[in-house]
């Protein structure tokens, strides 16, 4: 009786359903009020476009014509009849024509003056407001000039793209590839890199000229009648120019060097000039200053692009003055020579890290931090990041490489004459070092480490003669001044005396 009632009330209520599990359900599928009011505003859309289209043209449209008075024919002037009508002239643009001709020949350095005439006449029409940036990004042509193509790579280039966009022959792209020693540099083009491609009408290639890095080009060419290309890398002409640094020390020889403006690679460089007579990891105090006279290098778009080396400077170092020249022989050898005409080299160097500061002395009474007793210190320890190189400080032969008990992993050195170093605590040594081997001064021997007993990183080097411990800070090192030969004296005082006045003249940057 229940479930008939059901059946009945839901037989009486439109768009419902009654199901004996579910109960009274809404049918989704009948029409409901929001689709009829669809239905219909889609009816008068499809009619009113349809009414639309069975419309005649506007041609067939003629309004009501206006009177106009009555036109007298004997002031009506005679018309003559005109064969041509002439359009007005059009408004004058710039325009560049582009023409591509064959060239069977390769010749760069000829078409580079036609190229500089060519964006010299058009500069004007160059935005100069644009950024360096949105230079780098277009790779567009930026010249085109009898068969000579110049472009820059933009993000997602490759050679295989450059050269469907400008229909050149994709034969000879496989041949660019196939060259081994190139091929890297080749396949993976970096963003503004330049390219320029001399090509024939036909889009074969003649020449492609790819820029490797700031100082050099890679020429693949194909000369006259053969069908392999050859590449070969050509250096960029740049610019030197001589420049003069002043460093006053303040603080310390990095930081003070460089608020100056001296590059951090040219301040080792100058550690290395002087490296036997002054210990840049100790000698140089607060008010000591140097001047360096170096060659600073530009490319031919006025970028700096490194430097070259360091041509003369001076120390003054508590109250001594230390020069140093550099000066290249009729042999072609080039060495640094004091202002007497002596050479800089000595038998030994006075540190044996480029980089790094003494952290404890040479000292036979002092407390080891390690044990906390009073122990003898018979060398001294340069504190340096862990892996920073080791240097021999003469030539000789290594006489002990091992692990010594506090020491660590050492290393001995015999330099004949009864001169010994000794280097401890290394984390490692250098590659192909062996006992009796023969190194030479300033040959890598090994890195900074703190094996054996040590508080941090750092190295530990003695200095031994005739078996007894000296002090390398003021050992007297035995003198091998030799001067320059008598036929190179007069040459090496005119180049002296110009360079020691560049730099007396040189601009003073002092450091804040």
């Amino acid at each position: 009786m229940r479930q008939h009632y059901h059946l009945h009330t839901a037989a009486a209520i439109p768009h419902y359903d009654y199901q004996p599990k579910n109960g009274l359900t809404r049918i989704s599928n009948l029409p409901t009020f929001r689709n009829r009011l669809l239905t219909l505003s889609l009816s008068i859309v499809i009619l009113s476009m349809a009414w639309l289209l069975n419309q005649p043209s506007n041609a067939s449209y003629s309004p009501q014509p206006t009177l106009l008075p009555p036109l007298s024919l004997a002031n009506v002037p005679e018309i003559k009849a005109v064969d041509k009508v002439s359009a007005p002239p059009p408004q004058t643009t710039a325009k560049i024509t582009v023409k591509s001709t064959a060239h069977s020949s390769l010749d760069l350095s000829k078409n580079e003056d036609n190229l500089k005439q060519i964006l010299s006449s058009t500069s004007s029409l160059v935005d100069t407001n644009k950024s360096d940036k949105s230079k780098h990004k277009a790779s567009e042509n930026l010249s085109k000039r009898d068969g000579v193509l110049e472009l820059r790579v933009k993000s997602g280039d490759n050679l295989s793209l450059i050269f469907d966009r400008h229909g050149l022959n994709r034969k000879q792209l496989h041949k660019f590839l196939s060259i081994k020693k190139h091929k890297k540099s080749l396949r993976q083009l970096h963003l503004g890199q330049k390219i320029e491609i001399q090509h024939q009408e036909n889009g074969d290639i003649d020449a492609l000229k790819l820029s490797l890095d700031a100082r050099h080009d890679l020429l693949i060419s194909k000369p006259e009648q053969q069908e392999q290309f050859l590449a070969t890398v050509l250096d960029k002409p740049i610019t030197i120019e001589t420049i003069s640094r002043t460093v006053t020390i303040k603080n310390s020889l990095i930081s003070d060097a460089k608020k100056a403006g001296l590059p951090h690679k040219l301040t080792f460089q100058l550690a290395e000039v002087f490296g036997w007579d002054v210990d840049f990891s100790l000698g140089l105090k607060k008010g000591d200053h140097f001047t360096v006279l170096y060659e600073q290098h530009f490319s031919s778009e006025g970028d700096k692009i490194g430097f070259g080396h360091i041509l003369a400077a001076e120390i003054h170092n508590q109250g001594k003055v230390y020069q140093a020249i550099r000066y290249t022989d009729k042999k072609g050898k080039a060495r640094y020579y004091n202002g007497k005409g002596q050479i800089m080299e000595k038998t030994f160097l006075r540190s044996p890290v480029k980089a790094g500061f003494i952290s404890s002395k040479f000292n036979l009474r002092r407390r080891h931090p390690v044990l906390n007793t009073i122990r003898a210190h018979k060398g001294v320890d340069y504190a340096a990041p862990r892996g920073t190189p080791i240097y021999a400080t003469a030539n000789g032969v290594i006489k002990f490489k091992g692990y010594r008990n506090g020491y660590g992993k050492t290393v001995e050195v015999d330099h004949g004459s009864g001169y010994e170093t000794l280097f401890a605590h290394m984390s490692r040594y250098a590659k192909h070092l062996k006992k009796g081997k023969r190194i030479r001064q300033g040959e890598l021997i090994g890195y900074v480490g703190s094996t054996g007993l040590a508080s941090g990183p750092h190295l530990h080097y003695e200095f031994h003669h005739n078996g007894k411990v000296k002090n390398p800070l003021t050992i007297k090192f035995p003198s091998t001044l030799t001067k320059i030969a008598a036929s190179e004296r007069t040459n090496f005082k005119k180049h002296a005396s110009t360079l020691l006045a560049q730099l007396a003249e040189g601009t003073t940057v002092a450091s804040k």
